[in-house]
């Protein structure tokens, strides 16, 4: 049985691996609140004695993700491959109880397994990530369906800059898809931060990622803007970002002004005023790029 118990021992598991609360670093006194609080909601239950694991998600740094039915129903169970991965664990968990919205990922609940890995059982996104989508070529995505990715991270992200935090982590990898891939939810809250926290520290995918982040300096929510703007270049051409550039180049070339070629889209319909928009969210002073609720304003007008 890969989830043993639920919640009940959960707080005793969890101590025991995180006795010294000061070795997971920031988020650390989240800890209880996070555990006790990440089963709030949705159609999961404690009785999770019948489990199918299925196909494996993906794998990363922090461990992978895998499909299990669990009653009847099918969930996405991110599992922790060491306690490393507890401290981003903390603040996914507390982010997801927290940030309730329909383009975001739901947490139904956390659990151990007998070797005492650390386990969240999450809404399963069968569409896979928009990441997969863009790469296959095979599949033709109209101009509609593009646009309604845009429209939906856009919505996404503004919810979350409204709730006073910023993702850090924006990039189509981490953006899932509905079975009939169409509706978008941001996924992976792993790097989220409070906006009032200051922050200097590298997060984040370079490819993405804005200037004053990976120069170390103080960033804001504006960092989102940026990478959303990367991303959703990527969604209109269906190129990989600064594919021809090595990591040295590529970032020196950022801080240099260099950005993706906007004739690059591969859309006849997106009309310029899309194309200046997205220009203005990668802009590389972070205040005068827009604010992500304005983005989701300016949207309306750029069909």
């Amino acid at each position: 049985m890969l989830l043993a118990k639920l919640n009940s021992d959960l707080d005793s598991k969890l101590n025991a691996r995180t006795a010294n609360a000061s070795s997971l670093g920031e988020g650390a006194g989240s800890l209880d609140e996070a555990v006790k609080e990440a089963t709030w909601s949705g159609t999961v239950t404690s009785n999770f004695q019948k489990i199918t694991p299925g196909k494996n998600l993906g794998r990363g740094a922090f461990g992978s993700v895998f499909a299990a039915t669990i009653d009847g129903n099918t969930y996405a169970v991110k599992a922790l491959g060491s306690n490393n991965a507890i401290k981003d664990t903390i603040r996914e968990v507390d982010s997801l109880r927290t940030l309730q919205h329909e383009n975001i990922m739901k947490l139904y609940a956390l659990s151990t397994d007998e070797f005492d890995s650390l386990h969240l059982v999450m809404e399963f996104m069968p569409g896979g990530c928009l990441h997969s989508l863009l790469e296959n070529k095979d599949i033709p995505i109209p101009f509609e369906q593009a646009f309604g990715y845009i429209q939906q991270s856009a919505a996404a992200i503004s919810y979350i800059h409204s709730q006073g935090k910023l993702h850090r982590d924006i990039k189509p990898l981490n953006m899932l898809l509905s079975a009939d891939q169409r509706v978008l939810k941001l996924g992976d809250f792993g790097s989220v931060r409070d906006l009032q926290n200051s922050m200097t520290s590298q997060k984040g995918t370079v490819l993405y990622m804005a200037p004053e982040v990976f120069n170390g300096k103080h960033y804001n929510e504006k960092c989102d803007v940026y990478s959303w703007a990367i991303s959703m270049w990527h969604v209109l051409s269906r190129l990989i970002p600064f594919i021809n550039f090595n990591l040295r180049n590529l970032m020196k070339a950022i801080q240099n002004g260099e950005r993706p070629k906007l004739e690059d889209i591969s859309y006849v319909e997106c009309t310029d005023r899309l194309k200046q928009l997205i220009a203005s969210c990668w802009q590389g002073e972070a205040s005068i790029r827009p604010a992500m609720s304005d983005v989701l304003v300016t949207l309306e007008s750029c069909r």
